[in-house]
């Protein structure tokens, strides 16, 4: 739940980054646009306890998740602002915490209770097939 509530905080920070640290670049503009966009998008129909309509499975989520926390990192240096301090600073301190809240998560669906994480939704996927043959 913790993690659904701060996928929520990120996206309020991404919408606010621009104006509230001044940036410059128009480029790092729109990518803490798109950032909060997205993030919303996949806080909002994620399977968690803090979304509003469970359509993207866990397992699709965790790696969105690293998805997002890699191209917040690269964006700056990968588009070219940077140079922009503000800019660079909060889009990759976002990326680095949201990829570290996303291995300290715990991730349990609610519509699948037995899906601990990526790696044990694959394990239970294989002891299900293993027991089914």
């Amino acid at each position: 739940m913790l993690h659904g509530i701060l996928e929520y905080v990120a996206m309020v920070a991404c919408l606010l980054a621009p104006f509230l640290l001044d940036i410059d670049s128009g480029a790092a503009r729109v990518m803490c646009f798109a950032a909060a966009a997205g993030v919303l998008l996949v806080a909002l129909t994620n399977d968690g306890p803090a979304a509003l309509v469970r359509r993207i499975p866990v397992t699709l989520h965790v790696a969105l998740d690293y998805v997002l926390a890699a191209v917040l990192v690269l964006a700056p240096f990968a588009l070219g602002f940077a140079d922009d301090d503000a800019a660079r600073n909060f889009l990759v301190t976002v990326g680095v915490l949201h990829a570290l809240m996303t291995m300290g998560t715990r991730f349990v669906s609610p519509s699948r209770p037995h899906v601990g994480s990526l790696a044990a939704g694959t394990s239970a996927k294989l002891e299900a097939e293993r027991a089914g043959r």
